[in-house]
């Protein structure tokens, strides 16, 4: 059963990612934006921000190190996701660092990694080509929240603001599927985003927080 959290009561999002969304609320509430903090690689970082991708495989022939980390931990694939407004041209620069041995299953320390940046972006192709070059859906998480759970959280409080048009029934949240089908319906119906990110990372496998407490054997 999907766990509804009613809008009058929401649950506050996780500051790790949530408030990567826009400089003034970060730096607000103290929190550093890491994934703009200097790559060690700044000529490759900045030439594939600006999808110069001529010039980044020229330096990437030189033997730079397209997965080399951050002083905290991220990968370029991480940053750069995020720091390209431009959707086509986000998606060509991520195709290109994929096929030029760009590792998507590389996290940062505290547990985020290039998924995490898709689902903040909301970009389902980005997110479709993350996976089919090998990222686990179930690898990242927020401060121990799961990539799903994040992500389904965050579609209701930036469509929604968390208050729903329309009140789940019983059937609605008799499971995760039922619960991403209504989500959906709604979609259609008030002429919002729909839920496909969330759609494709369920059925790449990924896990609710409760689906990945361990159980009584201690498994998950």
């Amino acid at each position: 059963m999907h766990s509804y959290s009613d809008s009058s009561t929401p649950t506050p999002a996780t500051p790790n990612q949530a408030l990567q969304r826009t400089a003034p609320a970060v730096a607000e509430l103290g929190v550093v934006k890491r994934f703009l903090a200097p790559t060690v690689n700044e000529e490759l970082y900045k030439t594939l921000r600006d999808a110069n991708l001529v010039r980044a495989a020229e330096i990437l022939s030189a033997g730079a190190d397209i997965n080399e980390r951050d002083k905290h931990g991220e990968t370029i694939l991480d940053q750069i996701i995020l720091d390209i407004d431009d959707i086509s041209q986000r998606r060509a620069v991520i195709s290109f660092m994929l096929g030029h041995g760009a590792d998507p299953r590389l996290i940062s320390p505290d547990g985020s990694g290039p998924l995490f940046s898709a689902v903040i972006a909301q970009d389902t192709e980005v997110l479709q080509m993350l996976l089919d070059y090998g990222a686990d859906p179930n690898a990242e998480h927020d401060l121990g929240e799961s990539l799903y759970s994040y992500a389904e959280f965050d579609y209701r409080f930036e469509t929604y603001d968390m208050n729903l048009p329309e009140k789940p029934t019983e059937a609605d949240k008799a499971s995760e599927d039922t619960w991403l089908q209504f989500l959906d319906r709604l979609a259609v119906q008030h002429g919002k985003r729909r839920p496909d990110y969330l759609i494709l990372l369920r059925q790449r496998g990924a896990l609710t927080n409760p689906e990945r407490q361990p159980n009584a054997t201690g498994n998950v």
